[in-house]
């Protein structure tokens, strides 16, 4: 290789390198709100509620070994998303941006948005109010929204 093609490569990599190290390769979130609808097994009717909060999620960049339903379903994804302490993946998501600033992310029956710009994020649980599945007893499985902040990590 030539000196000057060196001195080239040498100085694309000192320029890119503080961009490089500035971008985030994950986030913890934690719930601050929750609210949605249960079922009321006196009055046989669903009502709105109020869920526990504290719950916490990491934002990552999907890595090699990664697994799981997320993941088969949404094969192309580049970030996921993990309950804290589970070792697979619960969404597969993908940047609404090409820097990866806004991430929209699937689940089974359940969504996961994060934008960095605020460091917010909001999760839906559709849950099973329809009755899909069929086999669920009424109130089984209930529907919410989770909003809350998010840290580097």
């Amino acid at each position: 290789m030539t000196k000057l093609l060196k001195a080239a490569i040498l100085a694309a990599l000192v320029a890119a390198s503080p961009a490089l190290a500035e971008r985030p390769t994950g986030y913890f979130c934690v719930v601050e709100e929750a609210a949605g609808i249960t079922f009321d097994g006196n009055t046989k009717t669903w009502t709105s509620a109020k869920f526990e909060v504290g719950a916490r999620y990491m934002v990552r960049e999907r890595a090699p070994e990664d697994s799981g339903f997320a993941l088969r379903v949404y094969p192309q994804s580049s970030w996921v998303v993990s309950e804290f302490g589970e070792e697979n993946p619960s969404y597969g998501c993908e940047s609404e941006r090409e820097d990866a600033t806004a991430l929209r992310c699937k689940g089974w029956f359940a969504s996961f948005t994060f934008y960095s710009g605020t460091l917010r994020f909001q999760r839906h649980y559709e849950g099973n109010f329809v009755g899909i599945n069929g086999n669920e007893a009424e109130g089984d499985d209930t529907p919410l929204i989770e909003i809350g902040t998010c840290s580097l990590l």
